[in-house]
Protein backbone atom coordinates (compact mmCIF):
# COMPACT_ATOMS: atom_id res chain seq x y z
CA UNK A 1 0.00 0.00 0.00
CA UNK A 2 1.11 3.55 -0.62
CA UNK A 3 1.56 5.89 -3.55
CA UNK A 4 2.86 4.79 -6.94
CA UNK A 5 3.57 7.38 -9.64
CA UNK A 6 4.79 6.77 -13.20
CA UNK A 7 3.74 9.63 -15.48
CA UNK A 8 4.73 11.80 -18.41
CA UNK A 9 3.39 15.32 -18.85
CA UNK A 10 4.38 17.85 -21.51
CA UNK A 11 3.85 21.46 -20.53
CA UNK A 12 4.84 23.80 -23.35
CA UNK A 13 8.48 23.02 -24.14
CA UNK A 14 8.93 21.29 -20.75
CA UNK A 15 8.48 17.53 -20.27
CA UNK A 16 7.91 15.94 -16.87
CA UNK A 17 8.78 12.23 -16.67
CA UNK A 18 8.83 10.89 -13.11
CA UNK A 19 8.49 7.47 -11.52
CA UNK A 20 8.62 6.70 -7.78
CA UNK A 21 6.82 4.95 -4.95
CA UNK A 22 6.18 5.96 -1.33
CA UNK A 23 4.80 4.20 1.72
CA UNK A 24 3.46 5.33 5.08
CA UNK A 25 6.13 7.95 5.50
CA UNK A 26 7.15 11.53 4.90
CA UNK A 27 8.65 11.42 1.41
CA UNK A 28 10.42 14.50 0.05
CA UNK A 29 11.17 15.62 -3.49
CA UNK A 30 14.15 17.95 -3.73
CA UNK A 31 14.81 20.09 -6.76
CA UNK A 32 15.56 23.56 -8.02
CA UNK A 33 12.84 26.03 -9.01
CA UNK A 34 11.20 25.11 -12.30
CA UNK A 35 12.32 21.47 -12.26
CA UNK A 36 8.78 20.00 -12.13
CA UNK A 37 8.20 19.52 -8.39
CA UNK A 38 4.91 21.41 -8.17
CA UNK A 39 3.69 19.98 -11.47
CA UNK A 40 4.20 16.49 -10.04
CA UNK A 41 2.00 17.32 -7.04
CA UNK A 42 -0.70 18.84 -9.26
CA UNK A 43 -0.81 15.67 -11.36
CA UNK A 44 -1.19 13.52 -8.24
CA UNK A 45 -3.93 15.80 -6.87
CA UNK A 46 -5.80 15.82 -10.18
CA UNK A 47 -5.34 19.53 -10.84
CA UNK A 48 -3.26 18.72 -13.94
CA UNK A 49 -3.78 15.70 -16.18
CA UNK A 50 -0.68 13.76 -17.30
CA UNK A 51 -0.32 12.83 -20.95
CA UNK A 52 0.37 9.20 -20.11
CA UNK A 53 1.15 6.87 -17.24
CA UNK A 54 -0.44 5.68 -14.03
CA UNK A 55 -1.02 6.95 -10.48
CA UNK A 56 -2.22 4.62 -7.70
CA UNK A 57 -2.91 5.37 -4.03
CA UNK A 58 -3.43 2.54 -1.55
CA UNK A 59 -4.56 0.21 -4.32
CA UNK A 60 -6.96 2.73 -5.91
CA UNK A 61 -6.20 3.89 -9.43
CA UNK A 62 -6.34 7.68 -9.56
CA UNK A 63 -5.13 7.94 -13.14
CA UNK A 64 -4.44 5.41 -15.88
CA UNK A 65 -4.04 6.66 -19.43
CA UNK A 66 -4.45 3.21 -20.99
CA UNK A 67 -7.67 2.45 -19.13
CA UNK A 68 -9.06 5.96 -19.47
CA UNK A 69 -9.22 6.55 -15.70
CA UNK A 70 -8.82 10.09 -14.36
CA UNK A 71 -10.56 10.65 -11.02
CA UNK A 72 -11.53 14.25 -10.27
CA UNK A 73 -9.71 15.90 -7.33
CA UNK A 74 -12.69 15.55 -4.95
CA UNK A 75 -12.64 11.75 -5.34
CA UNK A 76 -8.91 11.23 -4.86
CA UNK A 77 -8.85 11.70 -1.06
CA UNK A 78 -5.68 13.72 -1.38
CA UNK A 79 -5.04 16.87 0.66
CA UNK A 80 -3.06 19.60 -1.08
CA UNK A 81 -1.47 22.44 0.89
CA UNK A 82 -0.75 25.27 -1.54
CA UNK A 83 2.09 27.71 -0.91
CA UNK A 84 -0.48 30.44 -0.09
CA UNK A 85 -2.68 28.00 1.94
CA UNK A 86 -5.91 28.89 0.00
CA UNK A 87 -8.07 29.47 3.08
CA UNK A 88 -11.57 30.80 2.50
CA UNK A 89 -11.23 34.51 3.35
CA UNK A 90 -14.86 34.99 4.40
CA UNK A 91 -14.87 32.00 6.76
CA UNK A 92 -13.60 31.92 10.33
CA UNK A 93 -10.93 29.50 11.49
CA UNK A 94 -13.62 27.13 12.80
CA UNK A 95 -15.59 27.33 9.56
CA UNK A 96 -12.49 26.71 7.44
CA UNK A 97 -11.57 23.60 9.45
CA UNK A 98 -15.11 22.24 9.42
CA UNK A 99 -15.96 22.93 5.79
CA UNK A 100 -15.66 19.26 4.78
CA UNK A 101 -17.33 17.83 7.90
CA UNK A 102 -20.95 16.83 8.36
CA UNK A 103 -23.12 18.95 10.65
CA UNK A 104 -23.27 16.19 13.29
CA UNK A 105 -19.50 15.82 13.68
CA UNK A 106 -18.45 19.40 12.98
CA UNK A 107 -18.61 20.91 16.46
CA UNK A 108 -16.71 18.20 18.33
CA UNK A 109 -14.07 17.55 15.66
CA UNK A 110 -13.37 21.21 14.99
CA UNK A 111 -12.75 21.72 18.72
CA UNK A 112 -10.32 18.78 18.68
CA UNK A 113 -8.38 20.17 15.73
CA UNK A 114 -8.24 23.65 17.25
CA UNK A 115 -6.70 22.14 20.36
CA UNK A 116 -4.31 19.81 18.51
CA UNK A 117 -3.03 22.61 16.27
CA UNK A 118 -2.58 25.20 19.04
CA UNK A 119 -5.30 27.47 17.63
CA UNK A 120 -7.04 28.18 20.94
CA UNK A 121 -8.69 31.59 20.98
CA UNK A 122 -8.62 31.89 17.20
CA UNK A 123 -11.79 29.96 16.27
CA UNK A 124 -13.74 33.11 15.35
CA UNK A 125 -10.85 34.91 13.65
CA UNK A 126 -10.64 35.32 9.87
CA UNK A 127 -7.55 34.36 7.82
CA UNK A 128 -6.51 38.00 7.32
CA UNK A 129 -6.22 38.31 11.10
CA UNK A 130 -3.74 35.41 11.41
CA UNK A 131 0.02 35.15 11.09
CA UNK A 132 1.56 33.02 8.36
CA UNK A 133 2.24 30.18 10.78
CA UNK A 134 -1.32 30.27 12.11
CA UNK A 135 -2.72 30.21 8.58
CA UNK A 136 -0.61 27.18 7.77
CA UNK A 137 -1.83 25.34 10.87
CA UNK A 138 -5.45 26.09 9.93
CA UNK A 139 -4.83 24.79 6.40
CA UNK A 140 -3.26 21.59 7.75
CA UNK A 141 -6.14 21.09 10.21
CA UNK A 142 -8.69 21.59 7.40
CA UNK A 143 -6.93 18.97 5.28
CA UNK A 144 -6.75 16.39 8.07
CA UNK A 145 -10.39 16.98 9.01
CA UNK A 146 -11.30 15.70 5.54
CA UNK A 147 -9.46 12.41 6.34
CA UNK A 148 -7.16 12.29 3.30
CA UNK A 149 -5.12 9.22 2.46
CA UNK A 150 -2.20 11.42 1.43
CA UNK A 151 -1.09 15.00 2.12
CA UNK A 152 0.78 16.98 -0.55
CA UNK A 153 2.84 19.93 0.62
CA UNK A 154 4.16 22.45 -1.91
CA UNK A 155 7.17 24.35 -0.50
CA UNK A 156 5.40 24.52 2.90
CA UNK A 157 8.03 26.67 4.64
CA UNK A 158 9.21 28.93 1.82
CA UNK A 159 7.56 32.11 3.13
CA UNK A 160 8.39 31.65 6.81
CA UNK A 161 11.22 33.04 8.92
CA UNK A 162 13.80 30.67 10.38
CA UNK A 163 12.36 30.35 13.89
CA UNK A 164 8.80 29.80 12.71
CA UNK A 165 10.03 27.34 10.11
CA UNK A 166 11.72 25.23 12.77
CA UNK A 167 8.60 25.28 14.96
CA UNK A 168 6.39 24.13 12.09
CA UNK A 169 8.83 21.41 11.03
CA UNK A 170 8.60 19.94 14.52
CA UNK A 171 4.84 20.28 14.46
CA UNK A 172 4.64 18.50 11.11
CA UNK A 173 6.56 15.56 12.57
CA UNK A 174 4.17 15.51 15.53
CA UNK A 175 1.19 15.55 13.16
CA UNK A 176 2.58 12.59 11.24
CA UNK A 177 3.19 10.65 14.46
CA UNK A 178 -0.38 11.31 15.66
CA UNK A 179 -2.42 10.88 12.48
CA UNK A 180 -0.12 8.55 10.48
CA UNK A 181 -1.19 10.26 7.27
CA UNK A 182 1.54 9.84 4.64
CA UNK A 183 3.01 13.10 3.37
CA UNK A 184 4.72 14.00 0.12
CA UNK A 185 6.37 17.39 0.14
CA UNK A 186 8.50 19.24 -2.36
CA UNK A 187 11.23 21.71 -1.55
CA UNK A 188 14.40 23.31 -2.91
CA UNK A 189 15.83 23.45 0.63
CA UNK A 190 18.06 20.48 1.43
CA UNK A 191 17.99 21.16 5.20
CA UNK A 192 14.19 20.91 5.29
CA UNK A 193 14.28 17.68 3.34
CA UNK A 194 16.97 16.08 5.49
CA UNK A 195 15.32 17.01 8.80
CA UNK A 196 11.82 15.82 7.86
CA UNK A 197 11.95 12.84 5.51
CA UNK A 198 13.15 9.27 5.71
CA UNK A 199 13.28 8.73 1.94
CA UNK A 200 13.55 11.23 -0.87
CA UNK A 201 13.90 11.80 -4.58
CA UNK A 202 15.74 14.39 -6.66
CA UNK A 203 14.06 15.96 -9.69
CA UNK A 204 16.09 17.81 -12.31
CA UNK A 205 14.70 19.22 -15.56
CA UNK A 206 11.55 17.17 -15.22
CA UNK A 207 13.21 13.82 -14.50
CA UNK A 208 13.42 11.91 -11.23
CA UNK A 209 17.15 11.25 -11.15
CA UNK A 210 17.58 9.57 -7.79
CA UNK A 211 15.34 7.90 -5.18
CA UNK A 212 16.47 6.38 -1.90
CA UNK A 213 16.98 6.99 1.79
CA UNK A 214 18.14 10.49 2.57
CA UNK A 215 21.47 9.13 3.84
CA UNK A 216 22.09 7.21 0.62
CA UNK A 217 21.08 10.09 -1.67
CA UNK A 218 23.32 12.62 0.10
CA UNK A 219 26.21 10.15 0.23
CA UNK A 220 25.95 9.32 -3.47
CA UNK A 221 23.78 11.79 -5.42
CA UNK A 222 24.86 10.13 -8.72
CA UNK A 223 24.25 13.17 -10.98
CA UNK A 224 25.69 16.68 -11.23
CA UNK A 225 22.24 18.12 -10.51
CA UNK A 226 21.93 15.88 -7.46
CA UNK A 227 25.29 16.97 -6.11
CA UNK A 228 24.43 20.63 -6.64
CA UNK A 229 21.02 20.52 -4.95
CA UNK A 230 22.38 18.56 -1.98
CA UNK A 231 24.91 21.31 -1.34
CA UNK A 232 28.17 20.09 -2.86
CA UNK A 233 30.40 23.10 -3.57
CA UNK A 234 33.13 21.36 -5.58
CA UNK A 235 32.32 19.74 -8.93
CA UNK A 236 34.71 19.25 -11.86
CA UNK A 237 34.67 17.43 -15.22
CA UNK A 238 36.73 14.28 -15.75
CA UNK A 239 37.74 12.37 -18.89
CA UNK A 240 39.75 9.25 -19.79
CA UNK A 241 43.42 10.05 -20.27
CA UNK A 242 44.13 7.20 -22.70
CA UNK A 243 46.24 5.35 -20.12
CA UNK A 244 43.43 3.64 -18.19
CA UNK A 245 42.94 6.54 -15.80
CA UNK A 246 40.41 9.32 -15.34
CA UNK A 247 41.93 12.79 -15.61
CA UNK A 248 40.59 15.81 -13.72
CA UNK A 249 42.27 18.78 -15.45
CA UNK A 250 40.53 21.38 -13.33
CA UNK A 251 42.08 20.05 -10.12
CA UNK A 252 45.27 18.62 -11.60
CA UNK A 253 45.22 14.91 -10.77
CA UNK A 254 44.38 11.50 -12.25
CA UNK A 255 42.63 8.50 -10.76
CA UNK A 256 42.48 4.85 -11.75
CA UNK A 257 40.70 2.82 -12.83
CA UNK A 258 38.33 4.49 -15.27
CA UNK A 259 34.69 4.68 -14.19
CA UNK A 260 32.37 4.11 -17.18
CA UNK A 261 29.51 6.55 -17.61
CA UNK A 262 30.78 9.10 -15.09
CA UNK A 263 31.67 12.52 -16.44
CA UNK A 264 32.28 14.56 -13.27
CA UNK A 265 33.86 14.35 -9.83
CA UNK A 266 32.64 16.09 -6.71
CA UNK A 267 34.00 16.52 -3.20
CA UNK A 268 32.13 18.04 -0.30
CA UNK A 269 33.87 21.00 1.33
CA UNK A 270 34.05 19.32 4.75
CA UNK A 271 35.80 16.24 3.27
CA UNK A 272 38.92 18.19 2.23
CA UNK A 273 41.90 18.38 4.57
CA UNK A 274 43.96 21.57 4.63
CA UNK A 275 47.24 22.49 6.26
CA UNK A 276 49.79 25.26 5.94
CA UNK A 277 52.93 23.33 6.74
CA UNK A 278 52.23 19.85 8.14
CA UNK A 279 52.41 16.81 5.81
CA UNK A 280 49.00 15.40 4.93
CA UNK A 281 48.02 11.77 5.23
CA UNK A 282 45.93 11.58 2.08
CA UNK A 283 46.18 9.75 -1.23
CA UNK A 284 45.52 12.89 -3.28
CA UNK A 285 47.72 15.84 -2.33
CA UNK A 286 47.37 19.25 -3.94
CA UNK A 287 49.04 22.63 -3.59
CA UNK A 288 47.24 25.93 -3.80
CA UNK A 289 46.92 29.54 -2.71
CA UNK A 290 44.12 31.08 -0.70
CA UNK A 291 41.93 33.18 -2.98
CA UNK A 292 39.05 34.08 -0.67
CA UNK A 293 38.02 33.74 2.99
CA UNK A 294 34.27 33.46 3.62
CA UNK A 295 32.77 33.76 7.09
CA UNK A 296 29.49 31.90 7.52
CA UNK A 297 27.24 31.68 10.62
CA UNK A 298 28.34 28.22 11.78
CA UNK A 299 31.44 27.41 9.76
CA UNK A 300 33.94 29.22 7.58
CA UNK A 301 34.88 28.53 3.97
CA UNK A 302 38.29 28.93 2.38
CA UNK A 303 38.47 29.19 -1.41
CA UNK A 304 41.77 27.77 -2.67
CA UNK A 305 43.12 28.18 -6.20
CA UNK A 306 44.94 24.95 -7.14
CA UNK A 307 48.51 25.30 -8.45
CA UNK A 308 49.96 22.66 -10.77
CA UNK A 309 52.67 22.45 -13.44
CA UNK A 310 53.56 26.08 -12.82
CA UNK A 311 50.09 27.42 -13.55
CA UNK A 312 46.80 28.17 -11.80
CA UNK A 313 44.06 25.57 -12.17
CA UNK A 314 40.54 25.42 -10.73
CA UNK A 315 39.19 26.27 -7.28
CA UNK A 316 38.28 24.12 -4.30
CA UNK A 317 36.13 25.28 -1.39
CA UNK A 318 37.26 23.95 1.99
CA UNK A 319 35.03 24.04 5.08
CA UNK A 320 36.58 24.93 8.44
CA UNK A 321 35.29 25.14 11.98
CA UNK A 322 34.48 28.63 13.20
CA UNK A 323 37.29 30.87 14.44
CA UNK A 324 40.07 28.84 12.81
CA UNK A 325 40.90 31.31 10.03
CA UNK A 326 42.95 33.75 12.13
CA UNK A 327 46.28 32.43 10.81
CA UNK A 328 45.14 32.45 7.17
CA UNK A 329 45.50 35.27 4.68
CA UNK A 330 44.87 35.89 1.01
CA UNK A 331 47.64 34.54 -1.23
CA UNK A 332 48.99 32.18 1.45
CA UNK A 333 50.22 28.78 0.22
CA UNK A 334 48.38 25.73 1.58
CA UNK A 335 48.36 21.97 1.07
CA UNK A 336 45.14 20.04 0.48
CA UNK A 337 44.45 16.37 0.99
CA UNK A 338 41.60 14.27 -0.41
CA UNK A 339 40.84 10.63 0.24
CA UNK A 340 39.57 8.88 -2.93
CA UNK A 341 36.71 7.21 -1.06
CA UNK A 342 35.29 10.66 -0.31
CA UNK A 343 35.01 11.56 -3.98
CA UNK A 344 31.58 11.45 -5.61
CA UNK A 345 31.48 10.06 -9.16
CA UNK A 346 28.73 11.74 -11.13
CA UNK A 347 26.89 11.28 -14.40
Amino acid sequence: MGLSVDIVKTFGDFTLAVAFETGEEIFAVLGESGCGKSLTLKCIAGIEKPDSGRICLNGRVLYDSQKGINLPPRERRVGYLFQQYALFPNMTVAQNIGVALSKDEREALVADFIRDFALDGLAEKYPRMLSGGQQQRVALARMLAAKPELILLDEPFSALDHNLKMTLELQMLEIFEKYHTPMLFVSHNRDEVYSLCSRMGIISRGHMERVGTKEAVFKDPVTVAGANITGCKNIAAVKPDGKGQMSCPEWGFCLSPQVPGRTHLAIRAHDILMTQDEPLEASIRLKGRIECLLELPFEDNVVVRIQGDGKSLGRLVVAMEKNNMSTLSLGKSVSLGIQPEKLLWLE
